[in-house]
C-alpha cells in the first residue's frame, strides 16, 4: 500500500508558514505500513490541484491532501477536487448544523462564505472536525483493476492530527485495508563514534 501527501496553498510555496502536516502524515503513515513515495505542494489553483491530482492516482493508491478546505474564496479544494471525479457537489446538513452550532456557542453569526464548507463530493464520507468548522472527506475514487482513496483534511494542524489519527486511520484500515501490524519508529542520537 503506497501513499502520496498532496499539501494545498499558496502560503506553503511563498514560505509563509512551515508544511508540519507533511511530516506529520508521513510519519503517521510510515508508523501504519503505508509507504509515501511523494509530497506534493501546490498553491491555491484549481486547474493545478486537478492535475497535482491527476498525477498522483496514476501512482498512489491513497491521496492525502492538506489544506483549502476553509470559507475563504481561494480555498478551491473540494471543488477541484468534484470536478476531478466529475462528480457534483451536495449539501451536507450535518456539517452545517455542526457549523451553526459552533458559531452561535462563539456568538458568531454563519455566513454564505462559511456555509461553503458543507458542500462535498457526491459519495463521500463526511467526518466531523471537532476542532474547527471544515470537515475532512473521504471517497473512493474510480481506477482500473483497483480500489484508491482521496482523503481531504483542514490545514491546521490542531484540526488536521486528531482528525487524521481519530477518524481517518481507522475508517482507512476498514476500507482501505491498511496493514494492521504497524512500527515503531525511534530516532537516536549518537555522538563519539569514528
Amino acid at each position: 500500500m503506497n501513499a502520496e501527501i498532496l499539501s494545498i496553498g499558496t502560503e506553503l510555496l511563498i514560505g509563509s508558514i512551515l508544511n508540519t502536516n507533511a511530516r506529520f502524515l508521513s510519519e503517521q503513515l510510515a508508523r501504519n505500513a503505508v509507504d509515501v513515495y511523494r509530497q506534493t505542494t501546490v498553491g491555491d489553483n484549481g486547474e493545478r490541484i486537478i492535475e497535482c491530482l491527476q498525477t498522483a492516482f496514476g501512482r498512489a493508491d491513497i491521496v492525502i491532501t492538506s489544506g483549502g478546505l476553509g470559507p475563504t474564496e481561494d480555498d478551491v479544494t473540494v471543488r477541484s477536487f468534484a470536478k476531478f471525479l466529475n462528480r457534483p457537489l451536495v449539501f451536507h446538513q450535518p456539517t452545517y448544523d455542526a457549523i451553526q452550532k459552533r458559531l452561535k456557542d462563539r456568538k458568531f453569526t454563519i455566513t454564505r462564505l462559511i456555509t461553503r464548507q458543507c458542500w462535498v463530493p457526491k459519495g463521500s464520507i463526511v467526518l466531523k472536525n471537532e476542532e474547527g468548522t471544515a470537515p475532512g472527506i473521504v471517497c473512493q475514487v474510480p481506477c482500473k483493476n483497483r480500489k484508491k482513496w482521496a482523503v481531504l483534511l483542514p490545514g491546521p494542524p490542531r484540526e488536521l492530527e486528531p482528525l487524521f489519527t481519530q477518524k481517518v486511520l481507522p475508517l482507512l484500515n476498514r476500507l482501505a485495508g491498511i496493514p494492521k501490524e504497524r512500527f515503531i519508529i525511534r530516532s537516536l542520537k549518537i555522538t563519539g563514534l569514528t
